[in-house]
Formats: structure tokens, sequence, C-alpha cells
């Protein structure tokens, strides 16, 4: 990634949501396919989920860095959003593969 990108993506307010969630989407898909060989696709696709919610951490530090106090906001409150979509995803998978959490 290019310090463009970089900045792009740190400077954005909406940009690391979109990417936690398409990192989501991407995970329940394969989930719900529960084929064998995917397995390594859904360990990697975790370890991007947990890397893109760090970026969105760290776009709202940037971003109170860099005095953007509305974007700054905006994406610390989508530090709980973004958490609780995944855990409605990751039980409403559960429930449908009829596992107990």
């Amino acid at each position: 990634m290019n310090s463009r990108s970089g900045l792009l993506y740190s400077n954005s307010w909406w940009l690391p949501a979109v990417v936690f969630l398409a990192n989501l989407a991407a995970l329940s898909i394969v989930r719900a396919l529960q084929w064998r060989p995917l397995a390594i696709v859904r360990f990697l696709l975790v370890v991007s989920l947990v890397i893109a919610y760090l970026g969105i951490l760290s776009a709202s530090v940037w971003n109170f860095i860099q005095q953007r106090w509305a974007k700054a906001v905006v994406n610390l409150a989508m530090l709980p959003v973004c958490a609780a979509v995944f855990w409605y995803v990751t039980l409403y998978m559960a429930m449908l593969e009829g596992r107990d959490i």
C-alpha cells in the first residue's frame, strides 16, 4: 500500500468501516459455504477482520491528531457499531449451524 492510499484510508470517515463490513460479509459467505478447503481462507479473513477493526481505531486516532474532530468522532462511533454488527452476524451464523455459543 502506498502512502496515498494509506492517507485516503486514514483521512476518510467511512472507508475503515466499509473495509471492516466487507471483510465481515466475505467471512460470512465463506462460513456459510462450509467447504473444508476454505478453512485457511476463513482464518485469513478473521485476521483481516481484526486488522480492519484496528484500522478503524487508528483512523480515529489519526483524525484526532490532525484535529479533524467530526471524522474522528464518527470513526470512534463506528467501533461499537462494527462490534455489534460482528456479534449479531456471529450469533446468526451460529444459530443457522445449530450450535450453542
